[in-house]
């Protein structure tokens, strides 16, 4: 396969794996996304056996649980 056609698979493919959505929320404890996706904190998903999660999604979570500074508050 082509360098280039492997960049067009995985642009294309919006979902992370487990190991991927741990990175990309930065390298959180594995324990603590299998929390998150337990209790449906975090959207996921289960093609088969595997848990993916959209990037979209984890974006979203991160924004809803930001914690804001004190001198972002008063700006």
């Amino acid at each position: 396969m082509r360098q280039e056609a492997k960049v067009e698979i995985v642009l294309a493919n919006p979902f992370l794996s487990f190991k991927q959505a741990i990175e990309y929320l930065g390298n959180i404890p594995e324990s603590t996304l299998r929390e998150w996706t337990s209790t449906r904190k975090v959207t996921s998903y289960r093609p088969g056996k595997q848990v993916r999660y959209r990037k979209s999604d984890l974006d979203e979570f991160m924004e809803r649980h930001v914690k804001r500074s004190y001198e972002s508050i008063l700006k």
